[in-house]
């Protein structure tokens, strides 16, 4: 039976209901047993459905593990106008790290523990761009393990923390991969499911280091690029090496390149 139908349908009788409207007039007429009468009705429209609508943050979207609420504000904070990171991951509350085209972002304690959204709660947050990066290593036990973005000034655990400065926390003096700014601890098992990942990394840091080789002049110039001596080449590359943009293996590469190119 229609739902608003305007004129009520006579008395039942035998055989009596509402058939489609042959007349077209309506949706329905009532059809009284042996005839259609002069009752119509029409169906209630049906609103369309309204479509779904999602207010997920794109940055869980890509998060592998767990990352809180305060680490993703600071990752917010920290990405530029219409970026987001390939990927974050964490497992413990021993760091956050967010990798980016052209950087990684390691957010230690303080952050990842704080329950203040936005707040650093005594935490760090350090960006490593991968020109001045030189590797990234996992180092494991039995079952846990770090990862470890290595640079010029950091080059394994055997080394101090270069960027704990004054901050402290649990053995502070220790090698804790915990405290450590450019160290993250994470199980064997779940080093192997960003595995890929970290891989990726390692594939834009190579690329950071050729980039960096070829804005020193180390590629043929082309025939209108002006003359540049191969001291001033040299003094480039000096200035990269003391800025920790090269490791000392690359220095000496790139100024027996220098030296040996035909004058």
């Amino acid at each position: 039976m229609p739902e608003n139908d305007a004129s009520p349908p006579p008395e039942w009788a035998p055989g009596a209901e509402w058939r489609p409207d042959p007349e077209g007039e309506a949706d329905f007429r009532w059809w009284d047993g042996e005839k259609f009468t002069d009752h119509t009705g029409n169906r209630r429209p049906v609103a369309a459905p309204t479509p779904a609508t999602t207010n997920e943050d794109p940055l869980k979207a890509r998060v592998i593990g767990k990352a809180n609420r305060p680490a993703l504000e600071e990752i917010r904070r920290q990405c530029r106008p219409d970026e987001l990171p390939e990927f974050i991951a964490g497992e413990t509350a021993g760091g956050v790290l967010a990798a980016f085209e052209d950087r990684c972002i390691v957010i230690k304690k303080g952050v990842v523990t704080n329950l203040m959204a936005g707040s650093l709660g005594g935490g760090r947050v350090t960006v490593f761009p991968y020109k001045q990066v030189t590797g990234i290593e996992y180092n494991s036990g039995f079952v846990n393990g770090s990862l470890e973005i290595l640079t010029a000034s950091y080059q394994g655990t055997a080394n101090k923390d270069f960027w704990r400065g004054t901050f402290s926390g649990r053995n502070a003096n220790s090698n804790d991969p915990y405290t450590l700014s450019n160290t993250l601890p994470f199980t064997k098992q779940f080093y192997e499911k960003i595995r890929p990942k970290v891989q990726w990394m390692q594939e834009r840091i190579t690329e950071a280091h050729q980039q960096t080789m070829s804005d020193v002049g180390l590629r043929p110039p082309t025939a209108a690029a002006p003359a540049v001596s191969v001291a001033d080449e040299i003094k480039k590359l000096a200035d990269l090496y003391a800025a920790g943009a090269l490791t000392d293996d690359e220095f000496a590469h790139a100024k027996r390149t220098l030296l040996e190119k035909p004058s």
